[in-house]
């Protein structure tokens, strides 16, 4: 915490989707999403994952570890490693609003909360839940139980209730669209924003967005990664 930004691109290169989602490895790696597959940085040696994905999950769109150290990617439709060279894909045959996935989080109670062009759904032992409708950047959920969910318009979602709230200018929150969502370990919420910057939401209520400038960034399109 303190130190300043490094610029890290030069490691991967990434010709992926314009929304780069990092995520982190079962062993504390980075992630990068591409065009032409999953690319790994560990300390300064970057490298492309020679994992056997599925033909239709080249071009990754994000990434994610689940608690059994299986790793799942977002592409043209959602795909899981099940181990020993094999993988299971999830796409709109099974439930999911899209084939066109964007993101990919585990929920506290074991389900999987999918982002897709036309929605979030649900994924767990029922079956495909769908539960929104617009196109998804990213999700995340925090505190337990509260899923956020960046769309076009950034919205709550209450996993217990089902209720689905609209977030926007009342909680201090610009016009600017969200890129990314990550939550740090003291308990806040960090946006990425598409015209530069960040915006902070700190623990507690009421819910007030604080925009937070990154000097060291590029002016454009920032994401988020993990804290």
């Amino acid at each position: 915490p303190g130190a300043p930004f490094a610029d890290r691109s030069d490691l991967s290169r990434p010709s992926g989707p314009v929304h780069t989602r990092l995520a982190l490895g079962a062993q504390r790696t980075v992630l990068v999403p591409t065009s032409v597959g999953l690319v790994e940085i560990d300390g300064d040696d970057a490298h492309l994952l020679t994992a056997a994905l599925p033909d239709d999950a080249r071009n990754v769109k994000a990434a994610w570890v689940d608690r059994e150290g299986a790793l799942w990617v977002t592409s043209l439709g959602l795909h899981h490693e099940l181990g020993r060279g094999l993988w299971r894909t999830i796409s709109t045959a099974d439930g999911l609003p899209s084939n066109n996935v964007w993101s990919v989080t585990g929920l506290s109670d074991g389900r999987v909360a999918v982002g897709t062009e036309l929605g979030v759904a649900l994924l767990g032992p029922a079956g495909v839940e769908p539960i929104t409708a617009q196109s998804v950047v990213a999700t995340v959920e925090h505190p337990a139980g509260v899923l956020w969910i960046v769309a076009d318009d950034l919205q709550r979602y209450d996993l217990a209730t089902r209720q689905l709230r609209t977030i926007g200018a009342d909680a201090g929150l610009g016009p600017e669209a969200l890129t990314s969502v990550v939550a740090d370990h003291a308990g806040a919420l960090w946006f990425g924003v598409e015209t530069g910057g960040l915006y902070r939401l700190g623990p507690g209520e009421p819910a007030r967005f604080a925009a937070v400038e990154v000097e060291a960034a590029e002016p454009e399109r920032l994401q988020v990664a993990h804290a």
